[in-house]
């Protein structure tokens, strides 16, 4: 009887055993497409997820950025940030314009550039980045000039166009080609060109053309680089990205099924309180909905982080959309957004599966968090 008893014990055992598994593989089944068209990858994902269930989270780590105390410590905007191979953190600050750089603890090193119109000082920084050469280069959009320095804070040179004034977020590659965001007005024109060194040619990789009043907020070029040197690029009126390789050559092309979210009057109130003087509110016209999604960033394994205007209000975060290396809709998790009026999208970084998140402290004052990254499942296959 007891023989009996344990090998119905082991069956209904492994029955539940394989229950369990045929629902975590009903869960993890991935509902989208991949096709080859012309030689372009077209990945076509729905609106739900490989894991509708959250399996990733964000432990805090470290705090850069005080409200009182040493004056190095103290950071009066986070224009933009980079990070290092080493995990020190490079932080442009303004009034007056510097590079402040901290260690993987957080302790101070030591600033780097100053405001001025000499060689190597700083006009009208826009962004930074850590390149591939282990430089820091700084586009300054105001001098019309990229800015190159070592880690340790030298003035190594500077490159010199007329494409580069009034340029947005300046990206190098590993090849050395530099991509930038270009507006033009009167007729508002976004386009996204890639300087070809020695930077006396240039491609015009996607352009967006709108009457100067577009209704707010306007869709935007959005784009990134990706591990393996490949660029990502969407207009945020669609909810589709365009992979190119450092050729230029489209490979790849991801889209996701979606529902657009109607402007909020949070978003206008708060639009509204960021509105110069002098402006006429009635001379605003807001977009009925938002755009399909409002910027994006990848990680270190190439998995991209779409921010969509979904807000959760119990936590006020806002609904990011995470496709794996290969372009399938694999979660969505949850993230604050310190300045969600901001067309700029330099707010997060992840490197070394560490997140680098620009926020506001509870007093209201500027500060960079960084979170360890901590993904629940095995596999993505």
């Amino acid at each position: 009887m007891n023989n009996k008893t344990n090998v119905v014990s082991i069956i209904m055992s492994i029955s539940i055993f394989m229950m369990l598994v045929s629902c975590q593989q009903q869960k993890a089944e991935w509902k989208g497409t991949i096709e080859e068209v012309d030689g372009v990858t077209i990945v076509k994902n729905p609106k739900e997820p490989i894991y509708p269930d959250k399996i990733v989270t964000f432990e805090e780590e470290l705090t850069i950025g005080k409200s009182e105390g040493p004056e190095e410590y103290l950071i009066n905007s986070i224009w933009s940030f980079t990070i290092d191979d080493e995990g020190n953190t490079y932080i442009l600050d303004s009034r007056p314009y510097r590079i402040k750089v901290f260690d993987e603890d957080g302790k101070y090193l030591r600033s780097i550039g100053r405001s001025g119109q000499g060689p190597g000082e700083l006009q009208g920084p826009r962004n930074i980045q850590f390149t591939v050469q282990k430089e820091i280069m700084v586009n300054d959009s105001r001098k019309g000039a990229l800015l190159f320095f070592s880690v340790d804070g030298r003035f190594l040179r500077e490159i010199r166009s007329p494409t580069l004034r009034l340029s947005n977020n300046a990206i190098a590659d590993a090849t050395g080609n530099i991509y930038i965001g270009k507006y033009s007005f009167g007729e508002w024109e976004d386009k996204l060109i890639k300087l070809l060194p020695p930077y006396e040619n240039l491609e015009v990789l996607a352009a967006k053309t709108a009457p100067l009043r577009e209704p707010i907020p306007p869709p935007q070029i959005r784009y990134s680089l990706l591990p393996g040197n490949n660029l990502v690029w969407g207009i945020s009126s669609e909810y589709e990205f365009n992979i190119v390789d450092s050729e230029g050559r489209l490979i790849k092309k991801i889209e996701k099924e979606h529902s657009l979210v109607r402007v909020t009057d949070e978003y206008k109130s708060k639009y509204f309180e960021r509105l110069p003087p002098g402006i006429p509110k009635e001379t605003q016209k807001f977009s009925t909905n938002f755009p399909a999604f409002d910027f994006f960033f990848s990680d270190d394994e190439g998995r991209l982080f779409v921010k969509t205007y979904e807000k959760l209000e119990a936590t006020n975060k806002y609904i990011f959309d995470i496709f794996d290396s290969e372009g399938r809709f694999l979660t969505r998790t949850e993230l604050k957004i310190s300045d969600e009026i901001s067309l700029n999208q330099d707010k997060f970084i992840i490197k070394n599966n560490k997140l680098y998140s620009k926020e506001l402290t509870e007093d209201g004052f500027p500060a960079l968090r960084r979170y360890r990254i901590i993904w629940n499942f095995e596999s993505e296959d």
